[in-house]
Order: structure tokens, then C-alpha cells, then sequence
């Protein structure tokens, strides 16, 4: 069982939470897993949200709010159970937040990020195909044990993923509202490093539904292979759909393919030269060490 969120000071003025978890690695010997310290979400370090006493709030309704795992915590491979565990204690919190927020009101453009498929696909899809690198894994662990939990842990996000999405879109409305489901992972380890075991793809997983976009069986992406979709084309078509213009010195195509051909003749695309800013002027001055703690603690760097 896993202990309560536990304070601890971090540096004068500053108190983090952490918990303890009980790991039974064999018959005899318990080693305790003690999670990243977290910044504590009723009184964070850097306000994550807009209003910042909008945190208070969340933590006050649903308990301490994690924001992110970091990439350092998921990489043993021996952890992935009590990884696997506290990914989904974070992303459910994530998920009754979110689904908080979009019961609330009618929103414009509504972007709720699942995190928990990645952060377990990452460390343990290559162990689920049972590639285990002799470099680095032979002989080191129990293969069939991490292979099993491997299989458990990837199936499981998926699973909880599906679970969250659907408990969200009770509210969602077909006939007008637009649902689209971004991956740029796919259903593989990939080719990336032995710890990450899998690359980011353009091509990746991509699910459009409601409003003017037209049935499954209209499209067949099998047989054309010009309707390849890529994450470039994301940001394009949704000001597409809301109606807005898009930057002309934007990258990504249109997915008219995807959509009712009366309703795109009825919205033909309008454009602006750009929607980036003057340029400010940037510095190539060394990142202060308080902006490199900031950037570490949410997960950018290591």
C-alpha cells in the first residue's frame, strides 16, 4: 500500500510532498520505493495554473494534484508496477479535472493531454515484444516477470486512456462538436534508445469524429496512401473547423479528404499572413539557475 503524500522541506520556505511504496522484488528482501519529490499543488513552487488560486481549488476538491512525472522517474525497469500505479494516480487526477472543466461551460476549443500511454510505452514496450538487450538487460532480471509486467502495465494505459476519454465526452455532442484524438506514437517499441524503447512519430495515431466530418467507411487510408495524415496538419485543421483563418506561412494540409464536401464548399479556407509576433529579440545569455530548476521540475530537462 502506498503511503499518504508526505511533506518535505526542499529548501527554506519550500515543502514538497513525496510517498512510499513497499516493493516485494523476491521471497525475502522489501525495498521501499520513494517517489520524485513533488511540488505540493495546495501551495506550489510555480503557479500551473490560470488563476493561480485555481490549484487550491482542484487540490481542496480531489486531493494533491501531480503535474507531471519526469522522464528519470520511469526508467527502471524493475519499478514499472509502482510506476505503472502512480502514473495512474496522476492521470486520473488529471482526467476528473478535466472532465470538471469541460462540464463547466461551452467551450470554443477544449485540449485535455493523457500522458500515462507515453510515460509507460516509453520504458516498457520493447520488454512487451520481449527484446531484452543483452548489453544492457541479460541476466540482470527475471524476464518472464518484467516481460509480464510489461504486457500488463502498456495494456492497462491503453485501457484507463479509452476509460477517461469516454467518461469525458458524455456531454459531447456529435452533431456539432469535434472530437480529434492526437498520438505521435504508434502501436510499436520503435527504434529510439534502449531506455526509451520507442520513437515520435509525424505519423502517428489520428482520430477525427462529429461535425462535418464524414463517415469511417468513406475513407480508406489502406489503399490511399496520399491521406497520410501527420501531427504537422493538427493546428491547421482545427482553426480550420472553428472557423478561423489559418497563417499562410503555416506548415500541415488541410484533411478535406476527412470532410462532408458540401460543408467544405459552404467553408472554403480563409488565411492571414502569420499569426507569430514581431520578433522580440532573443538573449544568449546562460539560463539562470532557478529557470533550469523550473525547467527540470517539469519535466523539459533532466
Amino acid at each position: 500500500e502506498w503511503t499518504d503524500f508526505i511533506p518535505v522541506q526542499v529548501s527554506p520556505g519550500v515543502v514538497g510532498v513525496v510517498q512510499i511504496k513497499p516493493i516485494q522484488l523476491d521471497g525475502e528482501n522489501v525495498k521501499l520505493y520513494i517517489t520524485p519529490i513533488f511540488s505540493d499543488s495546495s501551495n506550489p513552487v510555480y503557479n500551473f495554473t490560470f488563476p493561480a488560486t485555481l490549484a487550491k481549488d482542484i487540490t481542496r476538491l480531489f486531493g494533491q494534484y501531480l503535474v507531471e512525472m519526469t522522464w528519470m522517474s520511469t526508467k527502471d525497469i524493475i519499478l514499472i508496477p509502482a510506476i505503472k500505479e502512480l502514473l495512474i494516480y496522476t492521470e486520473n487526477q488529471k482526467s476528473k479535472v478535466g472532465k470538471a472543466l469541460f462540464d463547466e461551460r461551452q467551450w470554443d476549443l477544449f485540449i485535455q493531454i493523457f500522458t500515462l500511454t507515453d510515460r509507460l510505452q516509453h520504458p516498457a514496450w520493447r520488454f512487451r515484444e520481449g527484446n531484452f538487450p543483452e548489453k544492457y538487460f541479460k541476466g540482470l532480471y527475471n524476464e518472464e516477470i518484467i516481460q509480464k509486467e510489461a504486457v500488463g502495465a502498456i495494456d492497462e494505459a491503453y485501457i484507463k486512456a479509452d476509460i477517461w476519454l469516454g467518461d469525458m465526452l458524455r456531454n459531447f455532442n456529435p452533431q456539432k462538436d469535434v472530437l480529434i484524438i492526437v498520438s505521435d506514437h504508434g502501436f510499436t517499441a520503435g527504434t529510439g534508445e534502449y531506455i526509451l524503447s520507442g520513437d515520435h512519430r509525424l505519423e502517428g495515431i489520428y482520430v477525427v469524429w462529429g461535425g462535418p466530418v464524414k463517415a469511417l467507411n468513406s475513407v480508406d487510408f489502406m489503399k490511399n496512401q496520399s491521406s497520410t495524415k501527420s501531427i504537422k496538419d493538427i493546428t491547421k485543421n482545427i482553426l480550420y473547423l472553428m472557423g478561423l483563418p489559418t497563417g499562410a506561412d503555416m506548415i500541415g494540409e488541410f484533411w478535406f479528404d476527412l470532410y462532408d464536401e458540401s460543408w467544405v464548399e459552404s467553408h472554403q479556407p480563409t488565411t492571414i499572413p502569420t499569426y507569430d509576433k514581431e520578433d522580440q529579440g532573443g538573449t544568449q545569455h546562460p539560463i539562470d539557475p532557478s529557470s533550469l530548476e523550473q525547467l527540470k521540475g517539469l519535466g523539459y530537462l533532466e
